[in-house]
């Protein structure tokens, strides 16, 4: 169960151009656990190369917590922080 984020791992000077996410392995090597999220983060501060590249299959309290963000870069409710609440909630996934 939970949600899933659809990842892809990018040269580490790439990933400032996406959301990175924190992972834990699991047992299955094409599914990792997602632990934490950044929006667009600098290189050296990147929790990870996994890059969060928009296919979402999201837990419908998503749009209880969008409700509850405030606004972030450039103004804008990002839904990478809206993710991160969700991860810190439940167990989210990604594929890789």
């Amino acid at each position: 169960g939970g949600s899933v984020v659809a990842l892809m791992e990018v040269p580490p000077e790439q990933i400032h151009l996406y959301g990175s996410a924190a992972v834990e392995t699991t047992a299955d090597d094409d599914v990792v656990r997602i632990t934490g999220l950044v929006e667009k983060p600098n290189p050296a501060d990147a929790p990870s190369n996994y890059a969060i590249i928009g296919r979402y299959v999201l837990d419908p309290r998503i749009f209880d917590i969008l409700r509850k963000t405030e606004p972030g870069r450039g103004g804008e409710i990002q839904l990478t922080d809206a993710l991160q609440h969700l991860a810190e909630d439940e167990n989210a996934g990604g594929p890789v």
